[in-house]
């Protein structure tokens, strides 16, 4: 046994202080008489082990020594001792109770620890965990860090803030199904996570939407970084973001600002063509009329009443037509007007009421028209959601059912009955003519006669442009067929499908 103490004393590289019950130093070891630079042991033998304290700790000191009399020990006790330069240095204290072999009685046994330098470099490492952590709480960016889990180990105040956990620390242990998120949300960032951690590869700019804390619906800019260990091996994800809600939104209400400035320029050379092209084209036939008449007036004075009264009635119905024709046209502008600016009432309305008015108008073409109008419907009553351009409607589509076609008894048909369509019900109209057909290559075009369509399409006005547009704010369908399929040349059917008001 004496060996191993007096190997102990001599080459035990901590500090040994061997006391008496009462604290009197009684041996110490070589290590000790080098830190203190002493010539011998008994230069500092029969000296308290207090007076090797500051002032400070004596009185904590003595207490623990009376406990390691009644405990036989006490670990991990941290005293200011004082060396032989005047300054103290940090000491990790462990003392038990052993029996003094030389006089058979019982010693203190102290081995003191110089831990300066460990509290130091761990009041270096918390100065720098809280220097890093001031830094990013000042960087306006959402930064976070997980492990190979995606637990989450860190984050800046921002994003404490925004997942509703408070204090960055709060967020330590949590995954993203702990917090605020929505569980699409969650489970998306989890597999990114998984993706940049798996394939070891950076993902910049992931564009994420999340929801705040306080409510927000965020538009994110994400970047997500693999965490590497010494041995290059990942070891976590570091994310960053920057919250682009705001530009997102004005992106989009300048996207809106664009395409309604684009519709208004298009509108106004929608305009301009209509004006150019169609009241040109009444002033001319007017100015034709016209220049024939100073003709007949200028002819032989005789003979302009008696034989030419006919030509001269000809020519004031072509005038009163050709005026009739423009007050139409400014007519369809501005019940378009109406439809764009969302000025029209949708109510509920009686088909046939309709229906049978535009019949009585059209009962005016007979005189110069040879035509017969058949309706057929096994209902007695039909309702729809439209307004009173539904009679403008009808009237365009019966008129050109007359107009274009060259046989010498216009026959027209209308079947009315009920139809579903994506779970709606619809009233759908069949408009069946024997007139001169439209191409397939026109069937779609014919309805174009509108902002930047083709300006090839013939015909005055808007016609079927405009009925197009009335229809779909009824959010109803309109379309053309052949009467007999695969011979345009056969007669046309024109068909809509208005929803049904009950």
């Amino acid at each position: 046994m004496n060996e191993v103490y007096n190997a102990l004393i001599e080459n035990y590289p901590e500090l040994i202080i061997v006391t008496d019950l009462e604290g009197i130093i009684i041996d110490v070891s070589n290590s000790f008489i080098k830190t203190y630079r002493i010539e011998k042991k008994e230069e500092i033998m029969g000296k308290s082990i207090l007076d090797l304290l500051i002032f400070q700790d004596r009185e904590r000191a003595k207490s623990n020594f009376t406990k390691i009399i009644e405990k036989k020990s006490i670990k991990n006790q941290v005293y200011r001792f004082i060396n032989s330069d005047g300054q103290y240095f940090l000491g990790l204290t462990n003392s038990c109770l052993i029996p003094d072999l030389k006089e058979k009685t019982s010693a203190v046994f102290t081995i003191v620890k110089n831990i300066s330098n460990y509290e130091r470099i761990e009041a270096d490492l918390k100065e720098s965990q809280k220097m890093f952590q001031l830094v990013i709480d000042n960087i306006p960016q959402f930064i976070f860090w997980k492990d190979l889990n995606s637990v989450y180990l860190g984050c800046n105040k921002n994003f404490a803030r925004v997942a509703g956990v408070g204090k960055p620390e709060n967020i330590i242990g949590k995954k993203d199904q702990d917090l605020v998120w929505r569980d699409s949300e969650s489970e998306f960032f989890y597999e990114i996570d998984r993706l940049v951690m798996e394939l070891d590869k950076p993902e910049y700019h992931v564009i994420e939407t999340q929801l705040q804390a306080d409510g927000k619906q965020a538009w994110l800019d994400t970047n997500r970084i693999p965490l590497h260990n010494e041995e290059n091996e990942v070891v976590g994800v570091l994310g960053t973001y920057e919250d682009i809600t705001d530009r997102v939104k004005a992106r989009k209400k300048l996207e809106k600002s664009e395409k309604k400035y684009r519709e208004a320029y298009n509108q106004a050379n929608f305009y301009k063509d209509i004006f150019s092209h169609d009241i040109s084209n009444i002033l001319q036939n007017i100015q034709s009329a016209n220049d024939l008449l100073n003709i007949y007036l200028n002819s032989n004075i005789e003979n302009r009443i008696e034989d030419r009264i006919n030509d001269l009635v000809d020519i004031s119905k072509t005038i009163k037509e050709q005026i009739m024709r423009g007050a139409r046209l400014i007519n369809n502008i501005q019940k378009l007007s109406y439809i764009e600016e969302s000025r029209i009432n949708i109510k509920k309305l009686d088909l046939f009421d309709i229906l049978n008015e535009s019949l009585r108008y059209i009962s005016n073409w007979k005189y110069k028209y040879n035509v017969n109008i058949q309706v057929d419907t096994p209902h007695n009553s039909l309702y729809v959601y439209a307004n009173h351009f539904l009679k403008d409607i009808f009237e365009n589509i019966l008129i050109n059912a007359i107009k274009y076609n060259n046989n010498k008894i216009v026959e027209i048909k209308i079947n009315l009955k009920k139809k579903k369509r994506a779970e709606r019900n619809y009233i759908q109209l069949d408009f069946i003519d024997n007139g001169i057909g439209i191409k397939d290559v026109r069937k779609e075009k014919i309805f174009q006669r509108a902002y930047n369509k083709d300006k090839s399409i013939s015909g005055l006005g808007l016609g079927l442009s405009l009925v197009k547009k009335i229809i779909e704010s009824y959010n109803g369908f309109i379309w053309v067929e052949d009467r007999i399929p695969g011979y345009y040349s056969k007669g046309t059917k024109v068909i809509l499908m208005i929803p049904e008001a009950q």
